[in-house]
């Protein structure tokens, strides 16, 4: 699967704060695939209700910018 790398890509008309949304999701997305503890990612998902294989898969536009942030947040407390 090829995963979209920038809102230019997405199909449609977009608006600024759309685009903004998208890209934010995708350096968020690369944060939680490319994370050391993946016992931590695992746990974060579960607790905010998250699938691991699908943001393993890249599938940005499953889930919403707020709950991305939500398991990033908890994947960087100590």
């Amino acid at each position: 699967m090829e995963i979209l790398k920038s809102a230019h890509e997405l199909d449609g008309p977009k608006t600024p704060e759309q685009i903004e949304n998208f890209e934010a999701k995708v350096d968020l997305f690369d944060i939680l695939r490319n994370a050391k503890n993946q016992e931590k990612l695992k746990a974060a998902c579960e607790d905010c209700g998250l699938d691991l294989e699908i943001i393993n898969s890249g599938n940005i536009s499953r889930y919403s910018l707020s709950q991305i942030i939500e398991v990033v947040s908890r994947l960087i407390e100590d």
